[in-house]
């Protein structure tokens, strides 16, 4: 994390004059290679170019916040997840260009970067005995922009797969392509004998590459 000054966080201090303010804000590396050791380097930051917050990051942003916490005291992080530590930073400065990075990922990432989110916004609706289970979907890559109706799907296809859950056994797995599946009535009295007043599920987004995503547990 770095406290860049931005274009967008200036406040009026007085008629005419303008006062650039603090704003913390994270930093996405866009990653096009890594070495066999884990190593990379690239642009954290572009400075006068509108990111996907429509902030404009100025010369001088990160002058502050390097000079108090140095390379080692910035956080490389797996999806801003301050408990997933994904490698150290070996060097962060400005250039005429914006801040300039170079780190190494831990092996212990294994391609993190590749396992989907979990879905949010877990829902059930109940007709005639079945229980129809939806929810929404989060994607890895392009999600910053409010303009779309929908992120983009960030997979190579879209699939899910929804384990319905006694105690912590799997008893079933509901497959789907899209973000909703149902649990019909004839599955219900198989797994449970009866259909239930609700159940335990956990949803996982699927990737090619990687297979299950991080899972949401609900109760619908």
């Amino acid at each position: 994390m770095v406290e860049p000054r931005t274009a967008r966080a200036a406040m009026t201090h007085a008629p005419g004059h303008v006062v650039p303010c603090h704003e913390v804000k994270f930093t996405s590396l866009d990653l096009k290679a890594v070495e066999v050791d884990g190593s990379f380097e690239g642009y954290a930051s572009l400075f006068h170019k509108e990111d996907m917050s429509r902030d404009v990051v100025l010369p001088g942003a990160f002058a502050e916040s390097l000079a108090q916490r140095g390379p080692a005291g910035g956080k490389m992080l797996f999806q801003h997840d301050a408990n997933q530590p994904i490698g150290v930073w070996s060097a962060l400065k400005e250039d005429a260009r914006g801040l300039y990075a170079q780190g190494r990922l831990m092996h212990t990432f294994q391609g993190l970067g590749l396992k989907p989110l979990s879905p949010v916004h877990v829902r059930a609706v109940r007709a005639d005995g079945d229980v129809t289970i939806s929810w929404v979907r989060r994607t890895r890559t392009g999600g910053d922009s409010w303009e779309a109706p929908e992120v983009g799907l960030g997979e190579d296809a879209e699939s899910y797969e929804v384990d319905i859950l006694d105690g912590e056994a799997v008893v079933r797995t509901l497959a789907s392509t899209s973000p909703a599946v149902t649990y019909t009535a004839a599955q219900q009295t198989v797994d449970f004998g009866s259909p239930q007043p609700s159940y335990d599920v956990r949803i996982h987004q699927m990737s090619a590459s990687y297979g299950r995503g991080t899972p949401r547990s609900a109760v619908v």
